[in-house]
């Protein structure tokens, strides 16, 4: 189950299937990240893509600040087909996509404002390092002015990464925030 902390859906609750073996964004975590975004955006001017979306947790939380342009990519059906009927009981716009997170990025033509990605906490370092090369350096799917979010355990270390702007932790997740050019 998860839960939407803020927004118009504020205090909802959206029951997962129970075969889902995924591990939603935890509250504490998500509600540090969306204050810490409150602070630096403005959501309803914002177009956002969701990679590993999963449960779509990240996108409603969006969507219920008033997001109007939020596409969400999956790998797997089930989760897709999920996140497309939920958003749809809400009334929240999210474009889904079922692709590879890399595959949509590679052939995808839309600039965001905000990508944020929740990988599987099994990918490798150097998963994580071509994700992160692939949306800051290797493809335009990331505006100029915009921010790059990954959501990894605290083990996984970002720090060399020049693009680095900050790093949040929440018990054991951590949230790495990035920009094309660091300092901007």
């Amino acid at each position: 189950m998860i839960r939407i902390i803020a927004g118009f859906h504020r205090g909802r609750r959206i029951h997962t299937p129970p075969q889902f073996k995924l591990r939603p964004t935890a509250d504490r975590a998500k509600e540090g990240l969306f204050n810490l975004l409150n602070s630096k955006i403005s959501f309803s001017d914002i177009r956002v893509l969701d990679l590993f979306s999963g449960t779509g947790n990240i996108s409603f939380e969006f969507g219920s600040r008033g997001t109007k342009e939020i596409t969400a990519i999956d790998s797997n059906h089930s989760h897709a087909n999920f996140i497309e009927n939920a958003s749809s009981t809400l009334g929240i716009n999210i474009n889904v996509k079922c692709y590879k997170a890399i595959e949509f990025l590679e052939n995808n033509t839309t600039q965001f404002d905000i990508i944020f990605a929740d990988p599987p906490y099994n990918y490798t370092i150097g998963k994580y390092n071509f994700l992160i090369e692939t949306i800051l350096t290797r493809t335009q799917n990331l505006k100029e002015s915009g921010l790059f979010i990954l959501e990894h355990e605290k083990k996984v270390n970002t720090s060399s990464n020049s693009k680095l702007i900050e790093r949040r932790y929440y018990g054991r997740t951590c949230f790495s925030l990035f920009k094309k050019e660091a300092g901007r």
